[in-house]
């Protein structure tokens, strides 16, 4: 979680069109989306019930998948996955927190509105989302694969006092990719290739744990859904339109959760 910290008070710093206003408002304001998305079940419509069971069954199918997941991708771990591994991380962790802080800032410097709000927005919805992975990660406390205990060790990591280094679910690196990726889809999404993009980018981040045996696939899976709906959730309340939106759909006859988005003529 501490390295949220950084990002957030360069955002703050250097953009003066959100000067002290930001920095007396941007706790509140994360305080009360990170309520929002954490009572949301409770108003979710019958569509929205039905993704997240799609989210469900998806992470089952992985759990009872992952040891065998997981040999194959060491067995089949290269210099070549090793490389497109080494490219993908940095989307999910530093570089992502600072590049969108960065465009948070330089939006506000230079007038640029939806950069601005793709950077405020993206770095809230990463933070909302670290927050909540940490605290699943310190309650059912899954053991990394490197620690050769098995897919199904839980409640016996390393306690909340070690922080979330060690603990394996769900993934944090897959929660902050996508949550700005998330975030990017829906600022722009009139321009689809920017969302396929920055999605495609939280793809390979997310991958890259796998790769390197940091997480298992239900991991992944667990920190990508929790990254999407956050960005969602985040970018529907501070935002006049909401393009983007997970709904359950049919591809020849394979029921499947898609990204669908839809915009005002004229945006």
């Amino acid at each position: 979680m501490g390295r949220f910290a950084p990002a957030l008070l360069a955002a703050l710093l250097l953009a003066p069109g959100a000067g002290a206003e930001s920095l007396c408002a941007v706790p509140a304001r994360y305080a009360h989306d990170a309520l929002a998305v954490w009572t949301a079940p409770l108003s979710w419509t019958g569509e929205e019930w039905t993704v997240a069971g799609g989210f469900v069954a998806a992470g089952f199918g992985l759990y009872t998948a992952d040891g065998r997941l997981r040999r194959n991708a060491q067995e089949n771990r290269s210099r070549d996955t090793n490389r497109v591994s080494d490219f993908g991380r940095p989307f999910g962790d530093y570089w992502a927190l600072g590049g969108t802080a960065i465009a948070w800032a330089g939006g506000e410097v230079t007038g640029m509105k939806r950069v601005a709000r793709f950077g405020n927005l993206g770095l809230e919805s990463a933070a909302i989302a670290g927050l909540t992975g940490f605290i699943v990660k310190c309650a059912v406390r899954r053991s990394r694969p490197y620690a050769e205990r098995g897919r199904a060790v839980w409640g016996s990591g390393p306690g909340i006092h070690s922080g979330s280094s060690n603990l394996s679910f769900p993934s944090g690196h897959s929660e902050t990719a996508f949550a700005i990726a998330t975030v990017a889809a829906c600022e722009w999404a009139d321009y689809p290739l920017v969302g396929t993009m920055a999605l495609g980018l939280a793809t390979l981040a997310a991958l890259s744990r796998v790769n390197d045996d940091k997480h298992w696939c239900s991991d992944i899976l667990a920190g990508s859904a929790l990254g999407v709906v956050t960005g969602l959730a985040v970018y529907r309340r501070n935002s006049a339109t909401a393009p983007v939106a997970l709904r359950p759909a049919f591809v020849d006859g394979t029921p499947v959760i898609a990204l669908t988005a839809q915009w005002p003529a004229g945006r």
